[in-house]
């Protein structure tokens, strides 16, 4: 790999570690590539901000090499990004264009994919929680479906990562309340959110109430479960799952909490078997978040 990066880049490196798919060089990464990296919106970002990686062209001045029939990106990362609220705040770029975002349509693909699939996989823990997780996607592409318009459109990433929050490869184009949510629900489940930081960050940031809606149905969404299943698929490890099972309850609790507080601005249509659970549990749910205190 040290004579392809040399030949390909003319970059001398010292250290290689494989993981993860990745190769790290030094102070480069060599990132596989599935998809067309969307150049326009990574020259948009980086002539306004100062991303943590930035694209390494090869000798051709191409973006894509490809190393045994595989195509890569070479990445030079250039700054430490601390995720929390404020950088979402600080990153969220609008993207100059207004669109209906098809949720409803990828989330039903993402049905019918793993509804076929869950029947070639061994896992019972991912088997027995599936039908859950898809009742959690029909009641969000449901309510998406109620309200579904246009709505202004915001940098956005495929997933969270701290690593890779402003890496190209992660770029698209969402609505706004698409990272709080995803944010906000590595929070939920790695017990370190506080509501009162969420709350004061919806209110600071002047959302529509169109967009109260939207963050709502985000946080239904169980991303998080079909994250999980690719993993338990890749590795044959499911004890990954066991912290999103143990916190079913709290989760749903968190979700009325915020139902209620996004309440004030705007009317969601209601979720009645979430909203009877969570009264019937009230008493006994111990939350490991911080509830908003007036």
């Amino acid at each position: 790999m040290k004579n392809t990066i040399k030949y390909y880049y003319n970059l001398e490196i010292e250290s290689i570690v494989y993981k993860n798919n990745k190769y790290y060089l030094d102070d480069y990464v060599l990132y596989p590539v599935y998809k067309e990296i969307n150049m326009a919106i990574y020259n948009y970002i980086k002539s306004r901000i100062i991303g943590n990686y930035e694209i390494i062209l090869n000798k051709d001045s191409n973006v894509i090499t490809t190393i045994d029939k595989k195509n890569y990106v070479l990445l030079k990362k250039i700054n430490n990004i601390l995720l929390n609220y404020n950088n979402l705040e600080f990153y969220t770029l609008y993207m100059g264009d207004r669109k209906v975002i098809p949720w409803d349509e990828m989330w039903e693909e993402k049905i019918d994919y793993y509804e076929k699939h869950i029947k070639t996989i061994d896992s019972k823990l991912l088997k027995e929680m599936f039908h859950y997780y898809v009742g959690l996607t029909e009641n969000a592409i449901l309510l998406y479906k109620m309200v579904k318009k246009e709505e202004n459109t915001f940098l956005s990433h495929s997933r969270l990562n701290e690593d890779d929050y402003l890496n190209p490869i992660n770029y698209i184009v969402d609505y706004r309340v698409r990272d709080l949510a995803e944010y906000t629900k590595k929070l939920v489940f790695s017990k370190k959110l506080v509501l009162n930081d969420l709350f004061k960050y919806i209110k600071n940031n002047n959302y529509t109430n169109y967009e109260y809606v939207l963050l709502f149905i985000r946080l239904l969404y169980p991303s998080y479960y079909f994250d999980c299943y690719e993993v338990v698929v890749n590795t044959g490890e499911d004890n990954i799952l066991n912290n999103y099972v143990d916190n079913i309850d709290n989760y749903e609790q968190f979700l009325n909490d915020v139902y209620n507080y996004l309440n004030q601005y705007v009317d969601i249509p209601k979720i009645d078997w979430l909203i009877k659970k969570s009264l019937s549990n009230d008493k006994l749910r111990i939350h490991p978040y911080q509830k908003i205190v007036d």
